[in-house]
């Protein structure tokens, strides 16, 4: 019984004695039990030092691509932009013809004849009116007279108010057993801002005929 009692003393005296007779600064890390200190034991400077948040650190390295998602459903179809308008003339040549109207676009109001100008020849002309009697073109024409090709550049530069009645701008005239045909892109400016492309054309083979088509489109 003595023994024990001094065991559990030694014990006990030993313990208190780790407690309150240890050097300063002799417990460290390696002295502390797992969890041993709890937030309820730290000082309130250690508590204030712990809630600084420090420097933030450096990104991460990106993480691979995930999978692509579905695609979204369709949208709606937009409007329809301008289309073309096109404008036809096809006679046989008369000695007295009457104009015909071929239509208006572009501010523009169209018309020709087919007309025999001379023995065995045929001639076609087309005449404009315009909205506002003006009327601003850049052209450039390729044509076949005969067998023989041309390339040239023109212009109109007309005031509104000068065209007044029907006017020709575009024509060409075949002679005895040949053809003739224009073809210009016109680019206009007045009345109305837009692109004309102009054919013309003349034939005395198999008759005396004339044809004129327009494409035109109206500026966006």
């Amino acid at each position: 019984m003595i023994v024990a009692l001094v065991a559990l003393f030694a014990a006990l005296g030993g313990g208190a004695y780790a407690a309150t007779q240890l050097p300063r600064n002799s417990v460290g890390a390696a002295q502390l039990k797992k969890r041993a200190v709890t937030p309820a034991k730290l000082s309130p400077a250690a508590k204030t030092a712990l809630a600084k948040r420090g420097p933030k650190g450096e990104a991460g390295e990106r993480g691979p691509a995930g999978p692509r998602g579905d695609s979204g459903s369709k949208g709606d179809t937009g409007p329809a932009g301008p289309g073309a308008t096109i404008l036809n003339y096809d006679a046989v040549a008369s000695a007295s013809p009457t104009p015909q109207t071929i239509g208006t676009v572009l501010g523009d109001t169209f018309s020709a004849e087919c007309l025999i100008p001379g023995a065995g020849e045929v001639q076609v002309k087309m005449y404009v009116l315009t909205s506002d009697g003006s009327l601003r073109w850049d052209i450039g024409t390729e044509s076949t007279d005969a067998g023989t090709n041309e390339g040239r550049a023109s212009n109109l530069n007309v005031p509104a108010g000068t065209i007044l009645a029907p006017t020709v701008v575009a024509g060409t005239t075949a002679t005895a057993g040949n053809s003739s045909d224009h073809n210009s892109q016109v680019v206009q400016l007045a009345p109305v801002r837009g692109y004309l492309n102009v054919h013309t054309a003349a034939s005395t083979v198999g008759g005396q005929t004339c044809h004129i088509s327009l494409m035109t489109f109206a500026a966006g």
